[in-house]
């Protein structure tokens, strides 16, 4: 079965520990404490994937890294 690469994410979204529900888990993260600092390191360990893997996976599902998505949340508040 062929699907598009967006169908190819939404399919992982409903598979337990795909690495879109572990990003999820981060995105939470940061919207919850936006306003503190977090590291990457920690966002890795939170959702058990190394800084190398959750980078690429965190920019490959919401399309920035994780310090631009944080920027975003913080002046969306302002």
């Amino acid at each position: 079965m062929w699907r598009s690469p967006m169908g190819t994410r939404v399919a992982q979204i409903g598979k337990s520990d795909s690495s879109v529900q572990r990003i999820a888990k981060a995105v939470s993260r940061l919207r919850m404490d936006f306003d503190q600092a977090v590291s990457i390191e920690e966002l890795a360990n939170l959702v058990n994937m190394s800084v190398t893997s959750f980078h690429r996976q965190f920019k490959a599902v919401t399309g920035m890294s994780p310090l631009q998505y944080q920027k975003t949340l913080r002046l969306q508040e302002a």
